[in-house]
């Protein structure tokens, strides 16, 4: 048999993890990609103002959730985008799914109890993304995951004391899809705040003006963000919008093929 053989880099519909506080715009910020469709997961309401394409209800059900995506997959559809609004909600459906499949009320009791319940979750979740795959390969589809995080204090012994920000999913999961993802990206929002002087000696701080709505790519204290190949070039903050996020990526893209070719002639 023939081998079928290409030459150089390729890009491809990237695969997104975008993880965020609440209210921060995570479920806006895919709406201006290109051609965008939702799959809401029950619980989530974060699409319900925005003018988009999307499931008439929310998915309440694992089996429906795959169905939905071998609709996608076999219908003749010019989606270009898939948003699944969020992982966080799927991530209670599957364990509902597994323990009605063992017989259990809880997770941790499923496949034999012991914590086993957990590795039926992440072949859940693989199933998952090997459909994901099949869309992106097919239909040449951007994938975007919506997820929540919780915060945890980390009190440093050598500094100052932050928060991280953790997807809210087990780790089983959390890693699964921070590594098949190409970006995994962190939506927040600043506000800017105006210390005043309360008297004795104390100060206090005061909201002003509406929070500025950044994106951050990497290596940013405390938060989930990460990239590979051009994902990993993107500056490090930037405005949270899809045109800015685009427009970034195109841009890294360009210079590592300046880079490429600048490499080729010196070697040459």
């Amino acid at each position: 048999m023939a081998l079928n053989i290409r030459k150089g880099p390729k890009i491809r519909p990237p695969r997104i993890l975008l993880l965020g506080t609440e209210k921060a715009g995570k479920s806006t910020f895919p709406s201006k990609a290109d051609n965008p469709f939702y799959i809401p997961i029950v619980g989530e309401e974060g699409i319900d103002d925005l003018d988009v394409e999307s499931l008439d209800e929310p998915i309440k059900t694992f089996d429906e959730f795959m169905e939905t995506l071998r609709d996608l997959y076999a219908g003749d559809y010019t989606y270009k985008t898939l948003v699944i609004d969020s992982m966080s909600a799927l991530q209670p459906i599957v364990f509902d799914e597994i323990c009605k499949k063992y017989d259990v009320d809880n997770i941790e009791d499923a496949n034999g109890g012991w914590g086993k319940g957990y590795v039926v979750v992440e072949a859940y979740f693989r199933d998952v993304i090997h459909a994901l795959d099949m869309l992106r390969n097919k239909k040449e589809m951007t994938i975007v995951l919506i997820g929540h995080t919780n915060v945890k204090q980390f009190n440093d012994p050598m500094g100052e004391s932050y928060d991280i920000y953790n997807f809210d999913v087990h780790k089983k999961v959390s890693d699964l899809l921070k590594r098949w993802v190409d970006v995994t990206l962190f939506a927040s929002q600043k506000s800017q705040v105006k210390i005043e002087d309360v008297g004795f000696n104390k100060t206090k701080g005061r909201s002003v003006g509406e929070s500025e709505r950044k994106l951050i790519t990497r290596g940013h204290l405390g938060c989930p963000a990460d990239g590979r190949g051009v994902y990993g070039h993107l500056p490090k903050v930037m405005d949270l919008d899809w045109d800015v996020f685009k427009a970034q990526v195109a841009l890294a893209v360009q210079m590592k093929r300046l880079l490429k070719r600048k490499g080729e002639s010196q070697d040459g």
